[in-house]
């Protein structure tokens, strides 16, 4: 009996998965902006047809949601309701800054919703380790 509550108790491998990839992916996200934004000098970014203001537009938002998701992936970890709620907010809030930095491009945004959808599949199959309801 205790093996089976035991098991039910931890989170699933497709959670621990996903917050690994949200982990690499904010690390490099983080590391390529700041690289980006040392690399490209005003006048290389006239040269290119970007704007140095796109450029610092974009660096923040990043670094924000990377490191708010990074907060999220830990409270998912640590079995928290919170870490939930500010997972799919910060989803929302990348989504957004996409369409807003980007433009609207239907692959754009499956790629942005791909893992998010995945972790709401897990998420729902061990909703009650977070309290969202009994079994």
């Amino acid at each position: 009996m205790e093996y089976e509550n035991e098991n039910e108790n931890k989170v699933g491998a497709g959670i621990l998965t996903l917050c690994i990839l949200h982990f690499i992916g904010s690390v490099l996200g983080i590391f390529s902006v700041l690289f980006s934004a040392a690399v490209i000098t005003p006048e290389l970014a006239s040269q290119s047809g970007i704007s140095a203001d796109s450029i610092t537009a974009s660096i923040i938002p990043t670094i924000i949601i990377s490191i708010v998701m990074v907060v999220a992936c830990i409270m998912l970890l640590l079995k928290r309701k919170i870490g939930v709620f500010l997972y799919f907010f910060v989803v929302l809030a990348n989504v957004i800054v996409t369409i807003v930095l980007n433009g609207f491009s239907p692959i754009s945004l499956i790629s942005v919703l791909l893992l998010p959808v995945l972790m709401a599949i897990f998420i729902s199959k061990k909703k009650e380790l977070y309290g969202f309801g009994t079994k």
